[in-house]
């Protein structure tokens, strides 16, 4: 999120001038900037979010037996016998 609002405040960004852009190319940076700026918006919301999501997952853990095996493959000329 940091790193998002870093660059949306990055003093290059401000001073690129759009001489010689094309309109569409214009637009579109508009449109990622808008879209960069509603996303810092809504991380904090989504980890707090997640978080809760989480929480209640791991809120009352229920142990589980899982059948395991193990074959050991030992080739025929490292046998003994």
């Amino acid at each position: 999120m940091r790193t998002i609002e870093d660059k949306l405040d990055d003093p290059e960004l401000k001073q690129i001038t759009f001489e010689g852009w094309v309109d569409e190319e214009r637009h579109q940076l508009e449109r990622n900037m808008t879209a960069l700026r509603a996303r810092v918006r809504e991380i904090s919301d989504e980890i707090e979010k997640e978080t809760k999501a989480i929480k209640r997952r791991f809120a009352d853990p229920q142990p589980r037996m899982f059948p395991v095996s193990v074959t050991f493959l030992v080739p025929e000329r490292l046998q003994k016998g």
